[in-house]
């Protein structure tokens, strides 16, 4: 019978290991991910894209796609910088049809733990099914504990820069302590800017 590692070496041409999230803000959890996965890919001959959530709101996505790019790419410098996308059906309609035949999704182990993720994935493995594309799930291994997207955003509501310093990937690749203040900033802008009101249109006066 074939195994994994057999499969990955024969068709590593045709696969795609990828990672999607918000990454909003980027931690250093995210990039050590990043660098995780590409090492991954490299060892079976694979190609690897990175897809980022162009989703932006005051709850839980304060920081523009672009800024967290850049942000992103200083960080990491030698990874191929990430693709904006909606989600990850998005990202398997993206790749249909092409030379993409298996895609590889990588997750920390802490992913897919609820009922709901689960639920979601099979629907993503039947989608891309439906596509002629098949997909699997791989780890990069556990979160490391205090860093997380969820602790940077509630550092910057709370005006809380030590913490906020403390997980981001400052030190990595060009990323300057400078260039995380600013980070800061931008999450605390986005996370208290208030949504604007739609004017209310009077009736014509008859």
């Amino acid at each position: 019978m074939e195994t994994f590692k057999q499969f990955l070496e024969e068709q590593g041409s045709n696969t795609l290991v990828f990672a999607f999230g918000r990454y909003n803000p980027p931690t250093r959890g995210h990039i050590q991910h990043f660098q995780a996965m590409r090492e991954f890919a490299a060892k079976y001959g694979a190609r690897y894209e990175i897809f980022i959530s162009k989703t932006v709101d005051h709850k839980k996505n304060p920081v523009s796609v672009e800024d967290r790019i850049a942000y992103i790419q200083k960080a990491a410098p030698a990874l191929l910088p990430p693709t904006p996308e909606t989600n990850m059906f998005s990202v398997v309609e993206q790749l249909a049809g092409g030379r993409t035949k298996h895609l590889i999704y990588m997750a920390g182990s802490d992913y897919f733990d609820g009922a709901s993720d689960q639920a979601m994935l099979t629907r993503l493995k039947s989608w891309a099914a439906e596509k002629g594309i098949e997909l699997t799930v791989q780890t990069t291994g556990g979160r490391e504990i205090g860093i997380s997207g969820t602790v940077l955003r509630q550092a910057a509501m709370n005006n809380d820069f030590k913490t906020f310093l403390s997980a981001s990937p400052v030190g990595m690749g060009r990323l300057t302590e400078r260039d995380v203040a600013e980070m800061f900033q931008l999450t605390k802008q986005g996370l208290s800017a208030a949504p604007v009101k739609k004017p209310r249109v009077k009736p014509p006066v008859v």
